[in-house]
């Protein structure tokens, strides 16, 4: 049984999320998910009485399987936004109960483009380049051209074998900027991903390989997932990251149709929205982007207030008193608090960031096109960055800092 304790009193939880049993949820494994737990859960257990049990990985054709046979084993699916899409197109989802969600957490606290019929906004997710410092102790390329720059960074290089971000990835290291990407021609997005192919030495199937590699440094270059990444840069691998050009994407809360706790999973869902597991899940994992925003704003108040207090006592004591160390922390604090405010004000950095929608146009054709299943879908129906569409988009927009926030 998985949980954490958060301040939240359990007297405090709504009668209407008492329940029995134990949920089944499926979301991504790695290095982060105990700590991806222990925020979004919480004392879940304790204030409801319903148990948790974890496994892994999502997968829409095996969900597909199981309601085809009658034998669902999932309540509660962390799918990427276009997986959304696809289950939601094969009739395998349950629509979220909202009014019992807002029951819970205040409507004006989430973010309403993370909210959809079929599922809620998880967390956003990024690929970032990634180099091994001991061999580029100068630093790595700035973004994806130089990459692919096999004269000014000779390596061996990895990406991910997944058409997003790969087509997107193509697109840039062919000189095109994030804005020019879409509508995309997928004729030219496959021509640039013939490019770039021979120049990619292992296309990484799992998320879970990018630890190996780091580890036995088996690559130098890397499109990595930022959370995998930086947790082996915490345990002391010698890797570094840029987050210019990163690419964000968006995972969804869902119940599948035919979930054996389908109402229990419904009190979970809504759980997890709450304020109290977002702060948990920023001070834990800080490259999220959370659904609840209302964590934002207290973030950016918390930080500024911090930052303050640091410079204030450097400033009132002598250099003797006011040791290196405790400058760092200010300029950190600082640091952050920027990082914060541009999250919550949707300022740009200095870097190019890209959000990429569910749905990819395929040149001056009608149809767009989910290169997983080969599923045709109308124009229109991907929404994008700048909103536009009528289905949820994957972008982490204002509920990510930084704009690079892989959590595979």
């Amino acid at each position: 049984m998985l949980g954490y304790v958060l301040p939240a009193a359990a007297q405090d939880v709504p009668a209407s999320f008492k329940g029995t049993g134990t949920l089944i949820v499926n979301n991504w494994g790695g290095p982060t998910v105990e700590k991806m737990h222990k925020a979004w859960y919480g004392d879940f257990t304790g204030a409801t009485g319903i148990a948790l049990s974890a496994t892994s990985i999502p997968d829409v054709s095996k969900l597909k399987i199981m309601t085809q046979v009658n034998n669902v084993e999932w309540d509660v699916v962390d799918f990427e936004g276009n997986q959304m899409l696809m289950a939601t197109k094969n009739n395998l989802l349950e629509p979220i109960d909202y009014d019992l969600l807002f029951s819970l957490v205040p409507k004006d606290q989430l973010d309403p483009a993370m909210l959809s019929k079929y599922g809620v906004g998880s967390t956003a997710f990024s690929t970032v380049i990634a180099w091994n410092k001991e061999v580029f102790p100068k630093g790595g390329p700035k973004d994806w051209v130089e990459f692919f720059d096999t004269q000014k960074f000779p390596g061996r290089r990895a990406l991910y074998a997944n058409p997003k971000p790969a087509l997107e990835i193509a697109l840039m290291a062919s000189g095109k900027k994030a804005g020019e990407l879409y509508p995309m021609n997928i004729d030219e997005a496959f021509k640039a991903l013939d490019a770039i192919g021979p120049k990619v030495n292992l296309w990484v199937e799992k998320t879970s390989q990018w630890d190996v590699l780091i580890q036995n440094k088996e690559v130098d270059l890397m499109g990595a997932s930022l959370a995998r990444t930086m947790a082996q840069i915490a345990a002391g691998e010698p890797y570094a990251v840029t987050f210019n050009q990163s690419i964000v994407e968006q995972s969804f809360w869902t119940i599948p149709k035919g979930a054996p706790n389908a109402k229990e999973a419904q009190k979970l869902v809504a759980w997890m929205m709450r304020k109290e597991g977002a702060k948990k899940a920023l001070e834990l994992l800080p490259y999220y982007g959370m659904t609840n925003v209302a964590v934002y704003k207290e973030a950016h108040a918390r930080t500024h207030l911090q930052a303050a207090r640091l410079a204030a006592e450097c400033q009132e004591h002598p250099q003797d008193r006011c040791p290196v160390v405790a400058r760092q922390r200010a300029g950190r604090a600082h640091a952050l608090a920027r990082l914060v405010e541009q999250a919550v004000t949707g300022r740009p950095r200095n870097s190019e960031s890209l959000c990429i929608p569910p749905t990819l146009s395929r040149g001056s054709s009608n149809d767009t096109w989910n290169f997983q299943t080969a599923i045709p879908w109308r124009r229109g129906r991907g929404r994008t960055c700048d909103g536009l569409g009528n289905t949820p988009h994957v972008c982490a927009g204002k509920s990510g800092i930084g704009h690079a926030q892989r959590a595979r």
